[in-house]
């Protein structure tokens, strides 16, 4: 055998490349087929008699036009075991799966998205658009980008049977009746004198992000060929150019943080007629009308030079969420910057509030991003919303 080996060194080193793939490859189409039968077996009994109905929407061109595939390999099977009667509409452009939301006729048992951040926000956007009350969503981790679910569960596409069980155990939180309330961003569009008509509102589940980093982030793509190297190759693209003197100059101003009063009642509303269908048999907490918050709606103004601005939600110490607005007012170029610029970076300011309303005076970033669409920038009211939205996880 030493001798064998010795003698074809050179052919036994290039069979065991393909060998190898090969073998790698069966190893985890097993592991998955394992799994996949595991759950089928295994699936929690309905209810109901009725079919449920559940609809997908599906964003065909995501995560490299592999999304649609995934998802009917791996979790339409479980619907359709479990019960559920399903039908698929796929988006067609950017903004379509806002229109397909507000034109349904009627909504479904449950709204399954499969796609990343931007579908999810549309589709949320669609669904809290319409007059009548919101349906039950399902997040599907199958976009480029899948921050929303990700905020809850891991999700690394880079290991197939990782990410397979990741789908399998979202598919199985609808079945389960795992059903938990999320907090909601309200984005109003702000009129000005070169566009006075209003606008229809935005909404979001995840952050808004604008400023020298974003545009880093969305350039990141562009350099494919530097494979994980891309996201630095696109800070070197900019830390060396006159892009680093770009800023943003914005009046800023909040309001605080408050759980809920007479002031901001209509948003309470709602998360009092949430909490009532949970603890139906324990007695309610005094509803938004009957209490007073002498400091809600005092407005805060501030006058921000940034060159970073990123605003999201967090659960605060006293158990209500408030809106984190971090400003980075300086970032200076070189190695250091190229080197860490996948950490996150210590903000120079913190605004803690419950609205915020941004009204830009000199800009050179012209766009912005909502769940990482992006957008125009424009003179725009954050505003969050508690418990808007009903989703498995």
């Amino acid at each position: 055998m030493f001798t064998f080996v010795k003698n074809h060194w050179k052919k036994l080193a290039f069979i065991s490349l393909p060998v190898g793939w090969g073998t790698n490859y069966l190893w985890t189409e097993h592991q998955i087929t394992s799994h996949m039968q595991e759950v089928c077996r295994n699936l929690p009994p309905t209810s109901s008699k009725i079919p449920q109905r559940a609809l997908v929407v599906i964003n065909p061109v995501a995560n490299d036009k592999s999304c649609e595939k995934t998802f009917r390999k791996y979790c339409e099977p479980i619907l359709h075991l479990a019960g559920y009667s399903v039908e698929i509409l796929k988006t067609k452009e950017i903004g379509h799966a806002k229109s397909l939301i507000e034109s349904l006729p009627n909504l479904p048992d449950v709204l399954v998205i499969a796609g990343g951040d931007g579908t999810s926000s549309e589709v949320v956007t669609g669904l809290l658009r319409r007059k009548d009350d919101p349906c039950p969503i399902l997040l599907l981790p199958l976009g480029e980008r899948n921050e929303t679910v990700s905020a809850f569960l891991p999700t690394d596409s880079k290991k197939k049977v990782a990410y397979v069980k990741c789908l399998s155990s979202c598919v199985l939180s609808l079945l389960q009746d795992r059903l938990r309330y999320r907090n909601v961003l309200k984005y109003e569009v702000l009129p000005d004198e070169n566009d006075p008509e209003p606008h229809r509102p935005i909404y979001g589940l995840q952050k808004f992000s604008w400023g020298l980093l974003r545009d880093i982030e969305a350039k990141k793509d562009k350099y494919w060929y530097f494979g994980a190297l891309r996201h630095h190759a696109a800070a070197v693209a900019t830390a060396f150019t006159s892009e680093m003197s770009n800023s943003i100059k914005a009046n800023v101003t909040c309001t605080p943080p408050c759980a809920g009063c007479t002031k901001c009642a209509e948003t309470k509303t709602h998360t009092q007629r949430v909490f009532k269908k949970l603890f139906a048999s324990k007695p309610t907490a005094p509803m938004a009308a009957t209490v007073v918050n002498e400091t809600c709606g005092q407005k805060e103004e501030h006058t921000v030079e940034a060159k970073q601005m990123d605003i999201g939600w967090k659960q605060n110490a006293q158990t209500f969420a408030e809106l984190n607005t971090e400003i980075i007012e300086t970032i200076e170029a070189g190695i250091d910057f190229v080197t860490h610029i996948k950490k996150k970076m210590e903000p120079s300011l913190l605004l803690k509030s419950r609205t915020i309303e941004l009204q830009p005076k000199e800009f050179d970033m012209a766009t912005y991003t909502i769940d990482g669409e992006e957008y125009d920038a424009r003179a725009v009211k954050i505003t969050l919303l508690p418990n808007r939205i009903k989703s498995y996880s």
